[in-house]
């Protein structure tokens, strides 16, 4: 039994997919609770569970996240008590916590306890009394867990340093985010000078810095398509009309296929804050095409920063980041880089899942 709090936009919703239904196909009873339905989104994503995955949404209406939790907390408790799973998985950070909780309070005493971390755990960002909590509410959870599945080897040597009492449950999983059309070589041709940003439209993307950046460009001749959509969009255009580079900048929404725009970028920049390991930037390995990433994950330097053609942004700074973009641009396109994106295809994720929940029994 894996939790989700609903579907949305994001990578982690297809990873969620891939592992459901990659246990489903290994021969696992799999169900899926999800707390909270969204629309259109979930109806989108459904196809790729497979017929084989059940899926269990217990909410009517969904709210913030908080609410939806705690509101649906005795509905999932119930379900528990009901199926009586023999391994039960968070799909993510935001699930970790109540996912611990509901093993707790559930009469399931041989239900073995899966966790993900998906973002960072330690932030630099969060004040003294934030990170303690966190520290504290993380560390309670990752000792009663079984396995605590990572997204990278160096963010298994963080954790493990970080939350001694739990060092031996620590294990780097490989995340599905590579899908076998990606491989794919492409037909379409690579547009000089086209710049590509993928994400939501919120403050963790800091798409901000990146309109700043790209403004500050020598080539006038050069575009910026940010796919995606959110809160943030009229901020973003508004500074895009303010930054005088509004007639080259492009903002068609969110896209289910971003392969096709991955081929024909000539770049593609990562200018968020913090992620856990961004599927675009394998998605975009995947297509050859370079990436320039701030250092924002724990694998950042050792996934990006050794990687033929791409870079790694070492502060948040416009001018450094409008540099990399110049070098990027005048650059030939990486030959290598799909070679590196094949490790995180879907099939040696559901293998490597498989295998954790395996060695578990």
């Amino acid at each position: 039994m894996l939790t989700v709090h609903k579907f949305g936009m994001g990578g982690a919703d297809r990873v969620c997919a891939y592992i459901a239904r990659g246990f489903a196909e290994a021969g696992f009873e799999t169900e899926v609770i999800v707390f909270s339905p969204a629309g259109d989104t979930a109806e989108a994503l459904a196809p790729l569970f497979g017929d084989d995955v059940k899926l269990t949404c217990l909410a009517g209406e969904g709210r913030s996240r908080t609410t939806d939790l705690i509101r649906q907390f005795p509905a999932f408790v119930r379900r528990l008590n009901a199926a009586r799973p023999d391994c039960l998985m968070s799909t993510g950070n935001a699930m970790n916590w109540i996912t611990t909780l509901g093993r707790r309070q559930s009469s399931l005493p041989d239900c073995r306890l899966v966790l993900k971390t998906t973002n960072p755990i330690i932030r630099a960002a969060d004040n003294f009394v934030v990170a303690t909590l966190r520290g504290a509410g993380y560390d309670r959870a990752f000792q009663a867990a079984d396995r605590v599945l990572t997204l990278s080897d160096a963010e298994t040597a963080q954790l493990r340093a970080a939350f001694p009492r739990a060092a031996d449950r620590f294990r780097t999983a490989i995340n599905p985010y590579v899908t076998p059309r990606m491989l794919m070589p492409s037909s379409l041709p690579v547009e000089s000078g086209l710049v590509l940003g993928v994400g939501r439209f919120e403050p963790q993307k800091r798409f901000d810095l990146l309109l700043r950046a790209f403004a500050l460009t020598k080539d006038r001749r050069s575009r910026l398509i940010l796919l995606g959509d959110g809160a943030d969009r009229p901020a973003l255009q508004q500074l895009a009309t303010g930054l005088g580079i509004a007639d080259r900048v492009e903002m068609p929404g969110f896209v289910t296929d971003v392969a096709p725009w991955f081929a024909r970028a000539d770049l593609f920049v990562l200018s968020s804050v913090y992620e856990g390991l961004p599927a675009v930037v394998l998605e975009a390995m995947a297509n050859n095409c370079p990436v320039l990433s701030t250092d924002c994950f724990p694998a950042a330097r050792e996934l990006v920063g050794t990687a033929e053609g791409c870079a790694v942004l070492t502060d948040a700074d416009p001018n450094q980041l409008a540099r990399l973009i110049e070098l990027g641009l005048n650059r030939p396109r990486p030959t290598q880089l799909r070679a590196r994106a094949e490790h995180y295809s879907i099939a040696n994720a559901v293998s490597s899942h498989v295998a954790e929940i395996r060695d578990l029994s």
